[in-house]
């Protein structure tokens, strides 16, 4: 590590000492984060090291006022890190709160860039060919109607080991991929569709890790909706207002396209 990003490292680790315990979310970096590990793992270590000094500073006091000030800063810190413990708690465990139940509806909802657009639709636009599109539908269908989530031949985790990519599922069609994450409330959230790469090439790894991290506030931002329970009908509405309009771009570019071809 050069001394720049060291330099760096260490002024991040100071904005965490000095943030409230309430602002902590803000600041600290989303599992899809690069070096999320390595960055939380410093976080804990300066808390710890802050801990250890505040201690040793109300052992050594014997004023009263002083310890006070010791006091609520140590109790400050605890609470920093227990936020820090249980986001890499969440981080490591696989909520079965997160388990889609095939039995009941299947509510789907689509990443949307920092710009406001719906990502997949993005994809369909430009980098998808038309002929692939009644695949994209019949997908997309049977995923809302619970026939492949759980099904492992046609739904692969990627590798655990790589952290970038933690939680990230592919549903794989003929020639399609659609990239999905499972939230709770029985809540697909759709990354990305693109075509089948060649799952040896390094390079098929990192079109999801640059969509996971486009999209990384939109996904943390409506997993907290949904985990406190914040308007998530009001979610699964837009969900399916923006599913209809991406079915609705698919079938109408159909059917232009089999004008053409006189079909």
């Amino acid at each position: 590590m050069n001394e720049k990003i060291i330099e760096l490292r260490k002024q991040y680790y100071y904005s965490v000492l000095s943030v409230s315990s309430e602002m902590l979310y803000s600041i600290l970096p989303s599992p899809s984060f690069t070096n999320f590990l390595d960055i939380m793992k410093g976080v804990i270590e300066s808390l710890d090291e802050e801990i250890l000094h505040y201690s040793k500073e109300l052992r050594a006091t014997l004023d009263e006022e002083d310890k006070q000030l010791y006091i609520n800063e140590l109790e400050e810190l605890q609470k920093k890190r227990k936020i820090c413990e249980k986001i890499l708690s969440d981080y490591y465990t696989i909520s079965t709160e997160e388990i889609v139940d095939e039995s009941k509806k299947i509510n789907i909802i689509f990443g949307v860039t920092p710009s406001g657009s719906i990502a997949f639709l993005n994809d369909l636009k430009r980098n998808i060919d038309e002929h692939y599109y009644e695949e994209i539908i019949e997908l997309l269908d049977q995923l809302e109607n619970g026939e492949l989530v759980n099904n492992q031949e046609k739904v692969r985790r990627f590798n655990s080991n790589n952290n970038k990519l933690s939680g990230l599922m592919e549903l794989k069609g003929f020639q399609i991929r659609l990239l999905f994450r499972q939230l709770p409330k029985n809540i697909i959230y759709i990354d990305m569709v693109r075509i089948k790469k060649d799952d040896r090439v390094t390079k098929d790894f990192q079109e999801p890790i640059r969509r996971m991290t486009l999209l990384t506030q939109d996904f943390e931002s409506k997993k907290r909706r949904i985990k406190n329970n914040d308007k998530v009908d009001e979610l699964i509405i837009e969900g399916e207002e923006m599913l209809a309009t991406v079915k609705h771009f698919l079938e109408e570019s159909l059917k232009k396209r089999r004008g053409k071809n006189g079909e």
